[in-house]
């Protein structure tokens, strides 16, 4: 699937943010927060140019403000050689959340 084609529907929720913004600090007592909180509303699927520079900080603050970050592989890139990439997939995988991928998000939305 192209990421580029899967546009957000009308009762999506779209956060954009600029880089080197932490999410907490745009996030908590936030809209955004408060619906997530009040919908119950824990995991958050991430996609980013630069995952090693911007992404992988937003899902560590998103971690410790008690959401469950989903790093979306094959909806991200990395600036740098390939082994920033990867260093950044096995700090998902081992500390921070977890990986998945579009066609993963995509049936296990479907099933719900």
């Amino acid at each position: 699937m192209n990421v580029l084609a899967a546009n957000p529907e009308s009762i999506d929720i779209e956060l954009r943010r600029r880089a080197c913004l932490a999410v907490c600090w745009n996030l908590v007592g936030s809209n955004l927060y408060n619906y997530l909180k009040r919908k119950h509303i824990q995991f958050l699927f991430l996609s980013c140019i630069a995952t090693n520079i911007s992404l992988e900080s937003t899902g560590r603050d998103a971690f410790f403000c008690e959401c469950w970050p989903r790093l979306v592989e094959d909806a991200v890139n990395h600036a740098g050689p390939d082994c920033f990439g990867e260093t950044t997939k096995w700090n998902f995988e081992n500390n921070v959340g977890r990986v998945t991928d579009i066609d993963s998000v995509l049936a296990n939305l479907s099933a719900s």
